[in-house]
């Protein structure tokens, strides 16, 4: 019976670590999404440099818990956003911007826990 109590015991400890992992993820990704679109909305760089910012100070985090490929088209979008802000092009910004935070929405779903990460 012991065996039994430290197996389930394991299992919901990981299942809280990956919630709380997920609430974390969730968190800075709508952070980010919201400097993203109010740099879109005010034409300025300094949000999109501090959604840059944002994003690359949980650089170390980021590695860990998502693919490669995944932070690497989170950079080039908000890379994206920013060259059409330098630019002065407010629809490319605009259009940029919605990707940028369809992209990071897209990360944080498909990265909370559910039964297709399981199996």
């Amino acid at each position: 019976m012991k065996k039994e109590i430290f197996a389930i015991s394991l299992l919901a400890f990981i299942l809280c670590v990956s919630i709380i992992n997920a609430s974390y993820l969730n968190n800075l990704t709508d952070k980010t999404a919201e400097l993203i679109s109010l740099s879109a909305d005010d034409d300025s760089t300094a949000s999109i440099e501090s959604a840059e910012g944002l994003w690359k100070a949980h650089d170390s985090y980021l590695c860990v818990v998502l693919h490669h490929s995944d932070i690497d088209s989170v950079e080039e979008a908000i890379y994206k956003v920013k060259l059409c802000l330098v630019a002065g092009d407010k629809t490319g910004a605009a259009l940029a911007a919605e990707a940028a935070v369809e992209r990071l929405n897209d990360i944080a779903h498909f990265e909370w826990p559910h039964i297709g990460n399981i199996f």
